[in-house]
């Protein structure tokens, strides 16, 4: 199966429901199906999903609906989130963007 590392404090939103996607710098090779998501300390059980959409686009060009499905209002947020991850990203970067239904 397939596998996502999530930092922990976005692992509770997926399982509260208010996290429904994710962006990664640059082209992933994510497929469709099963995914299991994994706590990046370890300690917060693993969540499986299934991924309903795999799309490619600059980050600048984030449809709202994404910046929304992943648990943000703004793409500011997003952004932000962002950089906590990829300190170096950039508003012209290829983003790899993961859409998912809970099991």
């Amino acid at each position: 199966m397939q596998e996502l590392l999530l930092n922990d404090d976005l692992m509770e939103w997926v399982s509260q429901g208010k996290k429904h996607g994710t962006s990664r710098l640059r082209r992933r090779d994510i497929q469709l199906g099963p995914l299991k998501l994994k706590a990046t300390n370890g300690t917060v059980p693993d969540i499986e999903v299934k991924v309903k959409s795999v799309m490619y686009c600059r980050l600048t060009d984030v449809p709202r609906e994404v910046i929304k499905s992943e648990g943000y209002d703004t793409y500011g947020q997003l952004f932000a989130s962002l950089r906590r991850f990829y300190p170096d990203v950039q508003p012209e970067d290829e983003m790899t963007l993961i859409e998912w239904s809970n099991k």
